[in-house]
């Protein structure tokens, strides 16, 4: 690859300009669009997936003939349950802020 860039100092500049600018589009790309679209996705997905969940127990209950004191006792525990599962997992997630460049690491 390097031979068939030969030796001429401007062809091998304007390659190197054009690796350094698609570099830098595919970072901005990836970090200003691609993550939060990804993160917002994820976050939507989970509560999306809790509220099929409670649905098809609600209704799966309603066809089984229980009263409506246990079923929303039962849907009651699977959201606790979630949420619980879900504060486990965050606290466990640690943050880098920084403070006039120090990187301090906290505990959520």
């Amino acid at each position: 690859m390097m031979r068939s860039m030969g030796t001429d100092a401007a062809s091998i500049g304007s390659g190197m300009a054009l690796a350094l600018i698609t570099t830098l589009y595919g970072s901005v790309l990836a970090n200003w669009v691609c993550i939060p679209i990804s993160r917002r996705m994820e976050k939507n997905g989970g509560q999306e997936s809790l509220v099929m969940e409670l649905t098809i127990e609600g209704v799966l209950s309603i066809q089984a003939g229980e009263s409506p004191t246990i079923i929303k006792r039962k849907i009651t525990g699977i959201f606790r349950s979630k949420r619980r599962i879900r504060r486990k997992q965050n606290v466990y997630s640690f943050h880098y802020s920084s403070n006039s460049g120090n990187h301090t690491k906290r505990l959520v």
